[in-house]
């Protein structure tokens, strides 16, 4: 499995982050997390205490306060971490910069659903003064921010509406920001890039808002349900060989017939639902693929990804039967394992990406491993009550044919 590692030079800021070919652990990137585990707690005092006595190596982030020195006013800045008093705190975001939060954070821009979701999650929604588009689109999911101002998404953030707010952070995606960093000098507004759609980054960065928004407990518990049934997952294909697992084709788009290939978020949580892409080794993340490609890689399960803009999943009179008789019907295809055995599946992407991921990774199992004893509508149920206040949507499907 995966394992993040990543390298910090404490005193240039400088972070290379590193993401191997099979980890699935992570490390919470806040100063201050000296023994560079999940949490920080006792064990970093301790551990700081051995940096400062000279008996203990230096790491990465045992320089809490983040002025340059590792010495008893990192101990503090700890101690005031962990009781939630902290006036500031620095993290490493994902796009590989330390970032310095002034706390406590009152006003937060969010620049993507999942964005928003995140802060929902960890218990902060009342903090949220500016939305993507999305929002609007996807209101069922957030009925309380209705009334709240567009500012633009993170592909194309409206500068001017977010200054006039003037949040104390803005939230969005951890890819290249140079020039919205640039936007926002001198403005006291402070950027934090959160690649949080991905399975790898969802828990970590769940915990940098819990942190950051001064909901760590409600952030440590989101990750800890989470775990849990990860964990059964993990424990059901730990038993799977290599040759029995089965080989997965994702499909998604209309007029291109696009696939996730190696460093996309769906391959990711193909690899965390125990199938093998067979887009893997593919060096785009997102190539097109001809159908002649696919025929003679002979899928054993295939998912067509379908996005669904104004409502959750499909309505049962509505069931997307066209989607999966498309694909069987295309020249050629009726030979391949994955028709053969009727397994193609119409899945909603929606809940494949952010905190509700669990949901659409215990969906994605459930197609690779039928036997699995996992039941995805409890696993919503739960999340929808416990972490967005909402109840589970009836008569509406969000995979077809319908395993649970």
């Amino acid at each position: 499995m995966r394992q993040l590692v990543f390298i910090l030079s404490v005193m240039s800021c400088l972070l290379l982050a590193i993401l191997p070919a099979n980890a699935d652990g992570y490390i919470l990137e806040i100063f201050g997390n000296s023994n560079m585990d999940e949490t920080i707690d006792e064990a970093d005092i301790k551990f700081t205490q051995g940096i400062i006595n000279g008996t203990t190596p230096v790491t990465d982030l045992a320089d809490a306060n983040h002025d340059g020195v590792i010495n008893e006013d990192d101990l503090t800045q700890i101690e005031r971490i962990m009781d939630g008093e902290d006036m500031e705190i620095t993290i490493i975001d994902d796009a590989k910069r330390a970032v310095t939060v002034k706390k406590p954070v009152q006003k937060v821009v969010t620049l993507s659903t999942h964005h928003t979701e995140g802060v929902v999650v960890v218990g902060a929604i009342d903090k949220i003064v500016g939305v993507s588009p999305y929002e609007k689109t996807y209101a069922y999911y957030f009925p309380e921010l209705g009334d709240k101002p567009v500012v633009g998404s993170y592909s194309s953030p409206d500068y001017e509406k977010i200054i006039e707010i003037h949040p104390d952070i803005i939230v969005t995606l951890g890819r290249s920001i140079a020039a919205d960093e640039e936007k926002l000098k001198s403005t006291g507004i402070t950027l934090i890039g959160l690649n949080i759609t991905s399975p790898y980054f969802v828990k970590s960065d769940i915990l940098k808002l819990g942190y950051i928004l001064g909901q760590k407990d409600k952030a440590r518990e989101y990750v800890e349900w989470r775990e849990r049934y990860e964990q059964k997952i993990k424990d059901h294909v730990a038993n799977i060989s290599v040759e029995e697992a089965p080989r997965v084709f994702i499909e998604w788009g209309t007029s291109k017939k696009m696939t996730f290939g190696n460093g996309s978020v769906g391959d990711d949580l193909c690899i965390m639902a125990g199938g093998e892409n067979i887009a893997h080794g593919l060096s785009n993340p997102w190539p097109e693929v001809d159908p002649e490609w696919v025929i003679e890689q002979n899928p054993d399960v295939i998912l067509t990804s379908v996005s669904l803009d104004d409502k959750w999943g499909w309505n049962s009179t509505q069931e997307p039967q066209g989607i999966i008789s498309e694909i069987i019907n295309r020249p050629g295809m009726a030979d391949i394992t994955a028709v053969k055995d009727g397994r193609i599946y119409a899945v909603n992407h929606n809940i494949a990406w952010g905190a509700d991921s669990m949901f659409g990774q215990a969906c994605w199992a459930k197609c690779f491993y039928p036997d699995l004893d996992l039941d995805p509508k409890e696993i919503y149920t739960e999340y929808l009550e416990r972490y967005m206040g909402l109840e589970y949507p009836k008569d509406l499907i969000f995979i077809y044919p319908s395993l649970f």
